[in-house]
């Protein structure tokens, strides 16, 4: 992945967040492996002004519930 597209990738995500109700200091929760397209993730939250938790794929779901919980995400996003 080129950096122009990793941009261009960021801000449309980022501008999907917004349209969803998300604003400054907001939390989403960030569910996929190891990818590229996550760094599209870090990077749409950081434009946003977002808080985000990187959760590890490898955790049983109470344990993916706890964190999700806890960090206070109203956005969880994970691959299919």
């Amino acid at each position: 992945m080129r950096y122009r597209e990793l941009a261009a990738r960021s801000c449309q995500l980022a501008q999907r967040l917004y349209a969803s109700g998300l604003r400054v200091g907001d939390h989403i929760a960030l569910f996929l492996e190891n990818h590229p397209r996550y760094f599209e993730g870090v990077w749409a939250a950081l434009r946003s002004g977002l808080y985000y938790t990187p959760v590890n794929s490898h955790l049983s779901a109470p344990e993916v519930e706890y964190i999700v919980g806890d960090c206070g995400a109203r956005v969880f996003l994970t691959s299919t």
